[in-house]
């Protein structure tokens, strides 16, 4: 909820609700089409300095006691005051001046905050390869616990992580790779099945092919299991 001398910016492809305002109060809302930013279609303002930031960007909330979004903040009052009063020659081009103006001021935060979220996305992307490459160690006795600390995340970021970037969770991933490896070395190893299972991580040689037959969607024949 925005307090008294807040604004917050939207972009346009955000979801929002608004409600009725529950005392005394006013507020306006200043919608604009992209092309007063960018100034002709495909332009190369458009496609670099606003079509980025309408679609990829989060909502922004300015308060007064921040320097630069205070700035903005006189200017859509500005704005106000240019809209509302008695209409002088040109105000339109005046709106529009201001507006472009609040964007170039705007600019900056949004690139930097881009350049956090892709930071942001590279780290978890790393954390994700870490705890990747130590589910190679399969034939050891592995544990989410285990997994998380590799990875330097909480067990439930571990979670979230390894399922964003592999579709499965750290459990389903770890047996997936217990099953091709054990299968694998069904195929060129002459040893029982119950030595490669536990090679492989598994408690014994019937649990690998429990695991074999309820994760493979077709059990060939090559395995003879």
């Amino acid at each position: 909820m925005l307090a008294e001398q807040e604004a917050i910016f939207i972009p346009a492809e955000a979801l929002y609700t608004t409600k009725t305002m529950e005392f005394d109060g006013s507020y306006y809302s200043l919608n604009f089409h992209p092309i007063m930013l960018s100034f002709f279609l495909g332009s190369t303002m458009k496609q670099k300095a606003v079509l980025p930031f309408l679609t990829q960007q989060l909502p922004i909330i300015f308060n007064e006691y921040t320097f630069w979004q205070n700035k903005i903040l006189n200017r859509i009052l500005k704005i106000n005051k240019i809209y509302s009063k008695s209409k002088e020659l040109h105000w339109q081009y005046q709106i529009a001046v201001e507006l472009v103006t609040i964007w170039n001021e705007l600019l900056p935060y949004f690139s930097k905050s881009q350049s956090q979220r892709v930071s942001k996305q590279h780290v978890r992307q790393k954390n994700a390869r870490d705890a990747r490459t130590y589910c190679k160690n399969f034939q050891k006795e592995l544990t989410l616990e285990k997994i998380a600390a590799v990875a330097h995340v909480s067990i439930s970021e571990c979670s979230r992580t390894f399922k964003d970037f592999t579709n499965y969770s750290p459990y389903e991933y770890l047996l997936q790779y217990r099953i091709r490896e054990a299968a694998n070395r069904i195929l060129v190893i002459d040893d029982k099945i119950e030595v490669i299972a536990i090679q492989t991580g598994f408690k014994d040689g019937s649990s690998f092919i429990q695991a074999f037959r309820k994760n493979t969607v077709t059990i060939s024949e090559k395995y003879q299991i």
